[in-house]
């Protein structure tokens, strides 16, 4: 019991230390937009500046013109499918703010790129809110005919999923640590945890350690001939970088990755979850679970009271650590 408080200790003096130290927010309100509209790279300046960090854009005038990798926006349409509406956000604003940024990964056009800037380059990022856009949602939810399936299929059994990635990168060299998070989510025996992701969730990413680029791909189950079928586009507001780098002492306990979250019923865990064990303690230190063996990577909070909790997962000897926040 020593020792765990003793972690408990070190933990909440992490989340102290990560709360007070300088942070930039990129919230892409310093980029000039007329009310539900977007940039998107026609004027070939091949990217935006928010906060400390860049976001590469590509575009080609061509065939009517298209772009890749990042663009700006403030659409409000979150009920129309197909790709007239590329640049709305599933959920119809953004994280507490007009503008967002939406992303589009490609093969055929460069990966959507962040590079830090100023006092960030070289540090940690706290990390950023994400969403599906309006195209991508719509568009697990009832298939499109002859080019993407709709998400579990017919009868809602189809182990489906669609997942982002995000890479660091430092000094041109690939960080060997890696951050998902599940977009759509049908992989579980028990279909109600199915879920396609419509509201804000924080992806931390200060789990990559010291970086001064970031890189994001998307994987998908439905694929065809010439890749992805589902509409890769997802939405970012927020992005929130540290001004100073990750230290000894605060890499003493390794950061979890986990989703959603906030998260009303069920909280997924990264890979560190399956056959490990977990403690879930709230902001006093009392124990809500203590010291189970996971069976799989998802955890029922249904029970809990809302609220701000801390959850401990514990595998080879290595303590993950990190903050959810039960709805």
């Amino acid at each position: 019991m020593k020792k765990i408080n003793t972690l408990l200790i070190i933990a909440l003096g992490l989340f102290l230390t990560n709360t007070t130290k300088a942070q930039t927010t990129s919230d892409f309100e310093n980029i000039t937009l007329k009310t539900n509209s977007y940039w998107n790279g026609s004027d070939y300046s091949k990217g935006f500046t928010s906060g400390n960090a860049k976001f590469n854009n590509i575009y080609d005038s061509a065939f009517g013109g298209s772009w890749g990798s990042w663009s700006v926006s403030n659409m409000k349409d979150s009920v129309t499918a197909g790709y007239m509406n590329q640049y709305s956000v599933c959920n119809g604003m953004g994280y507490n703010s007009s503008n967002y940024a939406v992303a589009y990964y490609s093969n055929y056009t460069p990966n959507p790129t962040i590079v830090l800037t100023g006092a960030a380059s070289g540090k940690t990022v706290a990390g950023c809110w994400i969403n599906n856009s309006t195209y991508a949602y719509m568009d697990m939810k009832n298939g499109t005919p002859s080019v993407s399936k709709k998400f579990g299929g017919v009868n809602g059994t189809d182990a489906d999923y669609f997942k982002l990635r995000a890479i660091g990168y430092l000094g041109g060299k690939e960080i060997l640590k890696k951050v998902d998070l599940m977009l759509a989510d049908f992989t579980s025996s028990d279909s109600t945890k199915d879920y396609i992701l419509k509201n804000w969730t924080w992806l931390d990413l200060s789990v990559l350690g010291n970086i001064d680029s970031v890189q994001f791909t998307m994987e998908s189950t439905d694929t065809g001939s010439f890749g992805i079928n589902t509409p890769t586009y997802f939405c970012m507001d927020n992005f929130t970088t540290n001004n100073t780098a990750l230290s000894i002492s605060e890499n003493s306990i390794h950061a979890l990755y986990m989703y959603p979250n906030p998260a009303s019923n069920v909280l997924s865990v990264s890979e560190y979850g399956e056959k490990a064990t977990i403690s879930i303690l709230d902001m006093t230190g009392k124990y809500i679970i203590a010291n189970n063996i996971m069976l799989s990577n998802s955890i029922d909070i249904s029970a809990m009271n809302s609220g701000v909790y801390i959850i401990q997962i514990s595998k080879n000897d290595i303590v993950y650590t990190a903050k959810f926040v039960k709805e």
